[in-house]
């Protein structure tokens, strides 16, 4: 199979191609175009009581718990719940865990944010630290540092050259 130029489009000359017909064709396809992204930092100072006395604590961790965005224009403030676990050791020398939440309201400023397009926000928690102090056996104070990365996108509409073949063209994304 070989394919020649035809009035300034490709052809194949093959058996199973009309030799007028082209090689590609345009079509529309729905794709996620990222408007933008941003790590925001949110500071969080929390004095927690723990339900048995605690000898030692052995680590504090961190997940991201749920999260709600609300769009403004070339803003989002991000709302949620951060998951603080507290491994510790109490008194009698039994490995414990509780889990404190620690709400947070968070802006980000991302250009090209419109709060009437159809928006996808994603996040990831990338660091979270902490200072902590026992002020008695059961309370532990915990200053901490977490940073949440967004990225923001939309749904677009864009026309690309597919090979009529139905292989997708990597060479030209046509507009």
């Amino acid at each position: 199979m070989y394919c020649k130029k035809y009035w300034g489009s490709d052809v194949c000359k093959d058996s199973k191609f009309n030799k007028h017909e082209p090689l590609f064709r345009r079509e529309k396809f729905k794709l996620l175009k990222v408007i933008g992204e941003e790590v925001i930092q949110v500071v969080s100072d929390s004095t927690d009581r723990l339900d048995f006395p605690a000898k030692d604590i052995i680590k504090v961790t961190f997940e991201l718990g749920c999260t709600t965005d609300h769009a403004f224009k070339n803003k989002i403030v991000k709302q949620g719940i951060i998951h603080k676990k507290v491994l510790y050791c109490d008194t009698s020398g039994i490995v414990r865990c509780q889990i404190f939440d620690i709400p947070f309201t968070a802006p980000a400023e991302i250009p090209g944010v419109d709060p009437c397009l159809e928006l996808e926000f994603q996040e990831k928690l990338i660091l979270a630290e902490t200072d902590y102090l026992m002020l008695d056996c059961q309370t532990v104070n915990a200053k901490v540092v977490f940073e949440i990365k967004i990225k923001v996108s939309t749904w677009v509409q864009e026309y690309l050259q597919v090979c009529n073949s139905n292989i997708v063209s990597h060479l030209q994304i046509c507009r």
